[in-house]
This record gives C-alpha cells, structure tokens and sequence, in this order.
C-alpha cells in the first residue's frame, strides 16, 4: 500500500528538549527540598510520560502530593522554562517537513501534555504544519502502549501499511511497532535521512540502467 502519513514524535525528535523536562522535575524536587542529582538523566527517561515520572518519584522519594499535583507543577515550571531559552533543533528538521508536506500527511504523535506540546510548536512556528496532534492528554496508556498510534491512525484515517513513524526512544519504536507501524529510528539528524533517501534513488536508477544495458539498451 502507498504510504499516505507520517507520524512525528516531538521530544528528541522534531527538537532536543528532554534535558528541559529534566530541569523542570529537578526544579520541582528542590522547591521541595529534595535533593536527587541522580534521579533525573535525559536518557533515563527518554520517551517515558510524565504520568509514569510522577508515581516513580511518589514511589522512591516518598513524596505526599498526588500525581495530579505534581503534573500540574512540573507543568508549570517545564513552560516558564520554555519562555525563557532556545531550544536545539536538528539539522534539517524544516527542510525535512515541507518535503513531507507536499506528499503526505504529517501528524504529530507525543508523550508531553497538550499544554507542552502547543506551547513547543508555537515556540518553533510549528502549529499549522500537522493535520493531527495525539498528546499524553489524549490516551489512557501511553508509549510502549500502542493507544497513542493506534488513535493517530484513528484520526488520520489511514491504516497502518500506509503509515510511517519517526521516533527516537525504545518506548515509541515499541509503541509504533505494537501499532503495526513501520519505524525510522531517528539518529539526531534528518539531513541523513534525506541523503539515505537520496542514495536509495540513486541505487534505483542505477539499478535500472544495469538491467536496461543487460537488455541490450545503449545510452
């Protein structure tokens, strides 16, 4: 089946705020008092939902607030951070998606809040480019769960042959997979995966000139 969408993850992929998030648990911790240097390293927690972060932190730190407290302050801090840096971007990424503009749809598939997500695409000027944004707001089970793809495939109205994912983090590759989506593991730069698919057009036509000469076609 002809591919019809491409399902995007947001954190490590369309920009590199994890170490963000992690600043806003640890600022939350210290407005507590709590000292926990090694509790919080990006790639710990790489593609976890702040869901599962929040009963891990109830869990070992032995802290009274409910889940919904904690969201609700790590929240808070994660977008008063945002208003105040830059964030990294890769290389290529803009490039990237108006390429896949022009021939699929794109959808915006994340663990983050609602409330993160939007404030990150409007950061990046990103809020018109997807057809669909599925958030850690929309679903019950997030990544590995396959809910948050299977829902995106749901609102795109595409199967999952037609679709494509572009995800950073074992627990969104899982969840991809378990959605019976084909997966590009994304290695920090979308300017590679442009040149990957640049080589395979070259391969193909070169391909095809063999098989014409062996034809006995001349050129």
């Amino acid at each position: 089946m002809a591919l019809k969408v491409i399902f995007f993850d947001m954190d490590g992929v369309l920009v590199f705020s994890e170490y963000l998030h992690c600043n806003a648990w640890k600022a939350l911790l210290q407005a507590k008092n709590i000292e926990s240097p090694d509790f919080f390293k990006p790639e710990k927690y790489a593609g976890f939902s702040d869901n599962v972060i929040a009963a891990e932190l109830i869990k070992n730190l032995g802290l009274s607030d409910s889940p919904e407290m904690l969201l609700e302050e790590k929240q808070r801090i994660f977008l008063d951070l945002l208003n105040s840096e830059e964030l990294e971007v890769p290389p290529g990424r803009d490039q990237f998606l108006n390429k896949c503009r022009e021939r699929y749809q794109v959808a915006l598939v994340s663990s983050s809040s609602r409330s993160e997500v939007e404030a990150i695409l409007k950061k990046e000027k990103l809020d018109s480019i997807f057809t669909v944004v599925i958030t850690g707001d929309d679903v019950s089970s997030h990544k590995p769960s396959p809910e948050p793809y299977l829902l995106a495939l749901q609102k795109t109205g595409v199967a999952a042959a037609e679709a494509l994912v572009i995800e950073d983090s074992a627990n969104g590759i899982a969840s991809a997979q378990a959605a019976g989506i084909k997966v590009i593991t994304f290695n920090g730069s979308f300017e590679d995966i442009l040149m990957e698919h640049r080589m395979k057009l070259v391969n193909r036509v070169m391909l095809q000139m063999t098989l014409l000469q062996c034809l006995g076609h001349n050129f």
